[in-house]
């Protein structure tokens, strides 16, 4: 694996899932915590990360809406997207997967299951880079 940790933006509104995704990850990775897709664009003019997890259920601007506004931006639209939500019918996926997410984790997620995603995102996307530990 590289020596810089990758970045990882995880943006939900519940505080638990935030927590929860951080300790599950920060082993690893460097993670942000953001409760709105309103920080996460503030964040974004600071740091690139190299994936977003992101709620799709939301107030004010949902994960949809986040998904289709990262993806009409050349400075957001190369970065890979897993969507972390309680939606999980194959009909919904398939949507997340045509808007262009990466693909979906459903929650509750474990550890275990997290990581795996993430690995398997991050070789796609940097496939010399990451190990498949």
């Amino acid at each position: 694996m590289d020596k810089a940790r990758k970045k990882i933006m995880m943006v939900d509104d519940d505080p638990s899932v935030l927590k929860m995704g951080k300790v599950m990850l920060k082993d690893n990775y460097e993670v942000f915590p953001l409760p709105s897709a309103e920080k996460l664009f503030e964040a974004l003019e600071k740091v690139e990360p190299d994936l977003i997890l992101l709620d799709i259920m939301m107030p004010e601007i949902d994960g949809i809406e986040t998904l289709k506004r990262l993806k009409a931006d050349d400075r957001y639209d190369h970065i890979p997207v897993i969507f972390v939500t309680s939606i999980d019918d194959d009909k919904s996926v398939f949507e997340h997967l045509k808007l262009g997410a990466y693909s979906n984790i459903s929650k509750p997620f474990s550890a275990a299951d997290l990581n795996t995603r993430v690995v398997n995102c991050l070789n796609d996307y940097f496939p010399a880079k990451v190990s498949k530990k």
